[in-house]
C-alpha cells in the first residue's frame, strides 16, 4: 500500500510522491470512528439497573452540583494547573453578597421614600379638605349666595 492512515489522528503516515493526491483524498474522505473520539467518563450513578429506581430531577441537580464543585485540571508540560470558571468562584465564595446588599438597600430606600410620599400627600389632601369644609361652614353661617360665595376665604398669617 502506498498510503497509510493512522486510525487515531486520521493523518497521512507515509505516501509516495506519485500517489500523494490519492492519499490526501482518501484521508479527507475517511470519517473518524467512535473509538477515535475521546468521550468524558459518565457517572455510573446516572445509569440504573433493573433493580434501581428511575433518575429524578433531584439526581440530575445533585450531579450538576457535584460537577460544579469539581476542580478542573490542565497539564502544561510537567506541571498540573488547577482552575475554575469565574462564576463558580463567585458563587462558591459568595463574592456577589455586597452587590446583593446594595440592591436590598436600594429596595428599602425606595419603599421608605414611597411610604413618606404617600403619608405627606394624604396629609396635604386631608388639610385641603378641612380648609374647604371650614370655608363652606363660614359661607353657610353668613348665608352667602351666587358671586358673594366666591369672595370669602380663610386667610392665615
Amino acid at each position: 500500500m502506498l498510503c497509510q492512515i493512522t486510525p487515531m489522528s486520521n493523518r497521512l503516515a507515509s505516501c509516495s510522491t506519485n500517489s500523494f493526491i490519492q492519499c490526501a483524498r482518501r484521508a479527507l474522505s475517511t470519517k473518524p470512528t467512535t473509538s477515535d473520539v475521546e468521550v468524558p467518563p459518565v457517572n455510573p450513578n446516572l445509569h440504573r439497573g433493573k433493580d434501581q429506581r428511575d433518575i429524578t430531577n433531584m439526581d440530575l441537580l445533585e450531579e450538576r452540583i457535584r460537577q460544579r464543585a469539581a476542580v478542573r485540571e490542565m497539564k502544561i508540560g510537567d506541571q498540573v494547573q488547577r482552575w475554575n470558571y469565574r462564576s463558580e468562584l463567585v458563587n462558591k465564595h459568595d463574592l456577589d453578597k455586597n452587590h446583593r446588599n446594595t440592591w436590598i438597600a436600594y429596595f428599602f430606600i425606595i419603599i421608605v421614600g414611597f411610604g413618606a410620599f404617600v403619608t405627606v400627600k394624604s396629609q396635604v389632601v386631608m388639610g385641603r379638605k378641612e380648609e374647604m369644609e371650614a370655608r363652606e361652614q363660614l359661607r353657610r353661617e353668613l348665608k352667602l349666595t351666587g358671586v358673594d360665595r366666591k369672595k370669602i376665604a380663610i386667610v392665615e398669617n
